[in-house]
């Protein structure tokens, strides 16, 4: 209906215009200087009227973007006691799990007014307030790829997942340690799970990602618990990041002082619903990062965090 009304005045701007030159023509005789002044006004309006300047200063100045050339934001969306992480380069975009279901709708709208595609859409692990909102995103958003972990879990929300998934045209990815994806100037690590082991608790079955933007990194570990840590720690990785997304929410079932000291972040963000019946953060984790002085941020009292990296220092917006 939109269109077409839009049609319906353009023509009717159209025929209006065309009874002003009939009027003009009358006069082309008597008042020549007049006619050529009034013909370019004219046409000055035929061009502002019918022509969508907005369009054609978009045309000559390319898509306006919420990033800046050259820069990365990594955004730690407040969905209360869950996670969703959206990384946006001027040329690519990476989600890291998409909330609870109840924040299925704004975390959509939230990454849909920063970006039209999604590269990469990590999904660390198959719990409701990693996974809950993933569905609405990929209704809403192209995905072209989602990488999982290659287990399944019996509820509503996985269910979802999957037959939104079956709609898309999303490409699926089983993530296994030791895969590397690029998207941009985004160079994505998967460091756990291993292709060899199968963890017992679906927690430490989570997808534990270093992601790089030129000189800066960013550390992901879903709810990885500290058994996973310590496997991480003996493996060799690199695990060093300037951020890092505390695992499970900040539960003292993560975040061991050895992998806090290997991974030796800048800053550190924890996301946890405000009065959430679990306690997160636990005191054992945020002793450690003050211990380290790393710079601390939490959902539960900041709010959404967005850090701006130009590729060599970090900047908190």
């Amino acid at each position: 209906m939109t269109e077409k009304k839009g049609i319906t005045n353009k023509m009717k701007k159209l025929k209006s215009l065309n009874s002003t030159k009939r009027q003009l023509i009358k006069k082309i005789i008597e008042q020549p200087i007049l006619y050529i002044i009034l013909l370019l006004a004219v046409v000055a309006t035929y061009i502002f009227t019918t022509v969508d300047i907005g369009s054609l200063f978009s045309s000559l100045t390319g898509p306006t973007s919420v990033k800046s050339q050259g820069s990365c934001e990594v955004h730690y969306i407040n969905v209360g006691q869950g996670d969703s992480t959206l990384i946006l380069t001027d040329k690519s975009a990476v989600l890291i799990d998409a909330g609870t279901t109840e924040s299925g709708n704004s975390v959509a709208a939230y990454v849909k007014n920063r970006t039209k595609t999604i590269d990469y859409m990590i999904l660390t692990h198959p719990h409701e307030d990693h996974i809950g909102g993933a569905s609405y995103v990929i209704e809403n958003i192209e995905v072209r790829n989602i990488i999982m972990p290659d287990i399944t879990a019996d509820s509503a929300s996985f269910d979802r997942l999957l037959l939104a998934i079956e709609k898309s045209n999303s490409k699926t990815i089983a993530a296994e340690k030791g895969m590397g994806f690029t998207a941009g100037g985004l160079r994505i690590e998967i460091l756990s799970p291993p292709a060899d082991k199968i963890y017992e608790d679906t927690n430490n079955m989570s997808i534990v990602s270093r992601i790089t933007f030129k000189n800066s990194s960013f550390l992901f570990t879903g709810d990885a618990e500290a058994a996973v840590e310590y496997d991480l720690l003996s493996s060799g990785q690199n695990l060093r990041s300037d951020i890092l997304k505390v695992g499970h929410h900040g539960s003292s079932t993560s975040s061991c002082e050895d992998f806090i000291k290997a991974v030796s972040p800048k800053f550190a963000i924890i996301s946890c619903g405000k009065g959430n019946t679990y306690g997160h953060p636990h005191s054992e984790v945020t002793k450690i990062l003050k211990k380290y002085n790393i710079q601390t941020f939490r959902t539960d009292k900041d709010g959404t965090v967005v850090l701006t990296s130009d590729g060599k220092k970090i900047y908190v917006n």
